[in-house]
């Protein structure tokens, strides 16, 4: 593994000793590589979710106490029961077997109370005190509208963020003064009251993103990379090159570098969970690319990679008179089956080709479209189309894309997305293009560009395996 360590665990050095607060939104489900090493329980580079990472982290730094609070469960310690034992003596609560059961809000809402006496410790001794972290998991959860709050849930942000910033130090040996904390984990920082952490000097919020290209990179480059693969399956691939290695290597950091830009976007879960697929698959070293399809799309045979020109130039007999558009259409169609079309790009999830047709109406551009899916795809509804002029209104991104969370409608998805995610082999044909709203047109940047688009549901829908057509009569008198 290289020394890289994302930006997210940076900023947690960098401000665990400034701030008392700090709110982790974004990936937060994932899984992430812990980075430091002679950590009591938990190996350098080990993979772990992101509360025992916190756990581990915090210990290392010299942290005796440390408690994860949830709503359902109260306080709790899965790492290590002496750390909520030691919150339990400081916050003056009972500790019943394994846990110390909360309310947030209601019933008076003790859990902030507790957190409150343990993170100022105002009424410990001076050679009692303990540096503590409080890490509150699924803090999304604790109420169900941030902008319309009941009073008892009020009181409990008020005394939490009195809390943070009151929070006290306490000096331990060896690792200086450390700063009690308390760390709120959100699936997005609005899901808490817009004024607990807006001008609050005490908060510090750390977006975790997806892993970036070297992360990737990390998780399947050098001793990483046969992994992947059975045993078995590596040593037959690997007898192949036999007196020919240098030419293996090269093949493989070719593979490399494809399959980290077919991954932008994913998640630590995800490349792990690649990982098992070409374990079940039984995928070897030259096909290991081929198992992000299998993922994303359920298939493994791409069919692209039985697409013959020959059919596709027979296919376009039936056009009369666009000899010109037909021949660009297809060197389009030539570089998606060579897998050319992304070599100029460092985007390797972009579509397969974009084509805009223009001219006026009976010219043969929607005929052009179907006559292109029927020899790739052997089938003309593989053309799914679009008439743009029934998307004009300034709402109609949602209807073509789906609704945002939380609007009528949202868990139906779009038109768009859902078609694609049904067939995404297929030829995506936008009508009289100019007729649409500008917000599609906005939206249609990121589809052209990475080759993906996250619907109302929270689902990505890609666009990779596809050709996408606009057409236009727009000036062409």
């Amino acid at each position: 593994m290289s020394e890289f360590i994302p930006k997210w665990q940076r900023e947690l050095d960098i401000f665990e000793d400034i701030k008392s607060c700090i709110i982790f939104e974004g990936n937060i489900y994932d899984r992430y590589l812990f980075p430091y090493e002679g950590c009591e329980g938990c190996k350098k580079d080990s993979v772990v979710d992101l509360s025992q990472y916190l756990h581990y982290y915090f210990q290392s730094k010299g942290y005796t106490t440390i408690a994860f609070y949830d709503a359902i469960h109260g306080f709790r310690n899965k790492y290590c029961l002496d750390s909520l034992k030691e919150f339990a003596q400081s916050a003056g609560a009972i500790l019943s077997e394994d846990s110390i059961p909360a309310d947030f809000a209601g019933n008076n809402g003790l859990a902030p109370h507790l957190i409150d006496a343990a993170i100022t410790q105002r009424n410990t001794e001076p050679g009692q005190k303990k540096p503590t972290a409080v890490i509150l998991d699924f803090a999304s959860r604790y109420i169900s509208d941030p902008s319309n709050l009941t009073q008892d849930e009020v009181d409990s942000f008020t005394l939490l963020m009195q809390t943070t910033l009151e929070a006290g130090e306490v000096y331990v040996e060896g690792h200086g003064n450390l700063r009690n904390i308390v760390i709120l984990i959100v699936n997005k920082i609005n899901d808490l009251p817009v004024w607990f952490f807006l001008e609050n000097p005490a908060v510090k919020s750390i977006l975790i993103e997806n892993p970036k290209a070297k992360e990737r990179e990390d998780m399947i480059c050098g001793d990483q990379f046969k992994t992947f693969f059975k045993p078995a399956i590596w040593q037959e691939d690997c007898s192949r090159y036999d007196g020919r290695r240098e030419e293996f290597e090269k093949e493989i950091a070719a593979i490399q570098k494809r399959f980290v830009g077919l991954t932008e976007g994913f998640s630590y879960s995800e490349i792990n969970a690649l990982k098992k697929l070409c374990k079940v698959e039984e995928i070897h070293v030259k096909d290991v690319c081929s198992v992000i399809d299998l993922y994303k799309f359920g298939i493994r045979d791409n069919p692209w990679n039985d697409v013959n020109i020959e059919d596709v130039v027979k296919k376009f007999s039936r056009v009369k008179g666009q000899d010109a558009a037909i021949n660009q259409t297809l060197d389009v169609v030539k570089r998606a089956v060579t897998g050319m079309s992304d070599i100029t790009s460092s985007a390797h999830g972009k579509p397969k080709g974009v084509l805009f047709f223009a001219g006026p109406t009976g010219t043969g551009k929607t005929e052009t479209a179907k006559a292109l899916a029927e020899g790739i795809f052997g089938d003309e509804s593989a053309c799914i189309r679009f008439d743009m002029s029934e998307y004009g209104q300034s709402h109609s991104d949602q209807k073509l894309l789906g609704a945002p969370p939380g609007y009528v409608g949202y868990e139906s998805g779009g038109q768009l997305t859902n078609a694609v995610k049904k067939n995404p082999f297929s030829i995506l044909l936008f009508d009289e293009i100019e007729k649409a709203d500008k917000s599609i047109l906005d939206k249609f940047l990121q589809i052209l560009e990475d080759g993906r688009m996250t619907d109302g549901k929270g689902e990505t829908v890609y666009f990779s395996e596809s050709i996408i057509i606009f057409t236009s009569n727009l000036g062409i008198y």
